[in-house]
């Protein structure tokens, strides 16, 4: 008898796990594949590890500049996929141990339903509550499954070589950051979208920037595309469409009082982070704290393509009355020192409250971690005045922030 189990061992999982543990509760962290979920094992990590790849290699082809000349630089992928299984086998076995320590109960298996305080993993296991995180899978149309050429985006992981030629169905943020990364190294890409622009969510500027740096890499990108599967000649097709819940076998009980939902099954943006703050909003609950509902304004977005894509925050078709303020990397003499001087920066700032700062989109290769500060500028309220008013470490790439407000 558990005072909770979860079903599903990633983000969601295994961080409410962790919440709940500090809470003294006696937790049971079911997973029917390997510890970690998607994120860890076909996701987040295995993908990031070969874009930090693919960014070194484009770096070492540009070290020209610097007086630095290599010669035949090449991209060794059974070497590399050695890499990224120990990088995923290390962190696993960390989390593992993690868990472990705390005290949750660890159990491999599928998880069933038998009524609304027992579930079944080999053996019956009762319950006060039940967690469901079991997260999401790539989504791929039935009429394409029969042809062999055709992947999802977690299936490039189970191929112990890549072929030379791919072509990318979607061009959302998985299909934006595999043509990248693999056009970064030296792959034949063709990317497809059936809309008349990539990343369709983010600022207008934004998605035709990163379609001129797609084609700058290489890329041939088709926008305004309905593709013909079976037509393309290239000697791989990855799905990159979009994610379905992984809610099968717990539709009957998802509305039941004793129940919670966490991560992708529970709806948002499909986000490892915002499966963390689920786990946060869980944990309050279980602590009988006032809760804090998701202002889905202040979760913040990354996509790893080269240039990095970071928004947070309002874009400016959503606010009345606003103010965009751009400002280039080429300004920030860091960037320009570093050899990242490509991109800008959108500060939107509403006018009717003070020239209040309600959101940031930023192209450029430390995107990511900028998008940390934008984060905490509009988390806080912070004006442009008070950005004004903070004094940034010079030279540094976040000067960029101070020069944007300076701007104004």
């Amino acid at each position: 008898m558990y005072d909770v189990v979860i079903v599903g061992s990633g983000p969601g999982g295994y961080e409410t796990a962790f919440k709940l543990k500090n809470l003294s509760k006696s937790v049971c962290l079911i997973e029917k594949s390997e510890l970690g979920g998607t994120c860890l094992n076909r996701g987040c990590i295995p993908t990031k590890t070969m874009i930090t790849a693919a960014k070194r290699f484009k770096e070492l082809n540009s070290l020209k500049r610097y007086g630095i000349t290599l010669e035949n630089i090449s991209f060794d992928y059974p070497v590399f996929r050695k890499f990224q299984k120990s990088v995923i086998s290390r962190l696993r076995k960390g989390l593992t141990n993690s868990l472990v320590s705390k005290g949750v109960d660890l159990l491999q298996g599928e998880a069933k339903i038998l009524d609304d305080q027992t579930i079944i993993v080999n053996e019956k296991i009762k319950f006060d509550n039940l967690v469901i995180a079991t997260g999401s899978r790539p989504f791929i149309p039935k009429a394409w499954k029969a042809n062999k050429k055709v992947i999802d985006a977690e299936d490039l992981w189970s191929l112990e070589e890549i072929p030379k030629t791919i072509a990318i169905i979607g061009g959302g943020v998985i299909g934006c950051e595999y043509a990248s990364m693999l056009a970064s190294l030296d792959y034949k890409v063709s990317l497809f979208e059936k809309m008349d622009t990539l990343l369709s969510f983010e600022e207008p500027e934004i998605s035709e920037s990163i379609l001129k740096e797609l084609r700058a890499q290489g890329v041939t990108v088709m926008l305004g595309t309905t593709v013909e599967i079976d037509s393309l000649e290239e000697d791989l097709i990855i799905c990159a469409m979009g994610r379905i819940k992984n809610i099968e076998g717990f539709e009957d009980i998802i509305e039941n009082k004793n129940v919670f939902l966490a991560g992708d099954v529970k709806g948002g943006f499909q986000l490892a982070h915002k499966a963390y703050f689920d786990a946060e909003q869980l944990a309050n609950i279980f602590a009988n704290k006032k809760i804090s509902l998701a202002d889905s304004t202040n979760i913040p977005a990354v996509i790893f393509t080269n240039p990095e894509i970071s928004r947070v925050g309002l874009r400016a078709r959503e606010i009345t009355k606003v103010k965009q303020v751009k400002v280039h990397f080429a300004e920030v003499a860091k960037a320009v020192a570093e050899n990242v001087a490509k991109g800008f920066i959108l500060m939107n700032i509403k006018e009717e409250d003070n020239n209040r700062i309600v959101g940031m989109s930023i192209l450029g290769s430390y995107a990511g971690e900028l998008n940390s500060t934008a984060q905490l500028i509009i988390k806080n309220k912070m004006t442009v005045n008070d950005l004004k008013e903070t004094v940034f470490s010079h030279p540094t790439i976040s000067e960029i922030f101070k020069i944007a407000a300076e701007r104004v």
